[in-house]
């Protein structure tokens, strides 16, 4: 049974955009590399940045108890002549920060310490996240959603 049989009247972007929805996103961020690299290598360093997020955040509980920062990643560009880069939708953790813009610059402050100014970023509170998830989704087609970037990606069950 393939996807479309599944979910007969409606398509990806469509429900993509319906469950982004469902949780109360507080941050955006692109993040856009300067340099021409593989998406490849764009996955296991957007994947490194999170994993240095959540071990600032989150220290042993990230393997004890699979304590993440919750985000959704969707990569785009590396195709005529567009660089590649990252739209991201993302959870304060609300039990470390009291504000949206006291994540966005630890947020910020990381990505500079560990990846200097080859990368043009953008974080900032988010006030219209349905906006937000339509323009992140613009490129979810009616069958796949192999823009979302599953490797550095991370949605708990019972987010805060």
């Amino acid at each position: 049974m393939n996807v479309e049989q599944r979910i007969p009247k409606a398509n990806m972007r469509t429900e993509m955009r319906r469950w982004l929805k469902t949780l109360d996103w507080n941050v955006a961020a692109t993040f856009t590399f300067a340099d021409e690299v593989s998406e490849r290598t764009a996955q296991k360093i957007m994947r490194k940045f999170w994993v240095l997020v959540d071990d600032r955040l989150y220290g042993n509980e990230v393997k004890r108890r699979k304590r993440r920062c919750n985000r959704i990643n969707i990569i785009e560009g590396g195709v005529n002549g567009k660089r590649i880069h990252f739209h991201s939708a993302i959870l304060r953790p609300c039990d470390r920060f009291h504000s949206d813009n006291e994540f966005c610059h630890f947020l910020t402050e990381l990505w500079k310490e560990q990846f200097g100014r080859h990368f043009k970023i953008q974080i900032c509170s988010l006030y219209d996240a349905n906006g937000w998830a339509q323009y992140i989704t613009k490129n979810v087609s009616r069958a796949d959603c192999d823009t979302i970037d599953v490797y550095s990606s991370h949605i708990a069950a019972t987010p805060c």
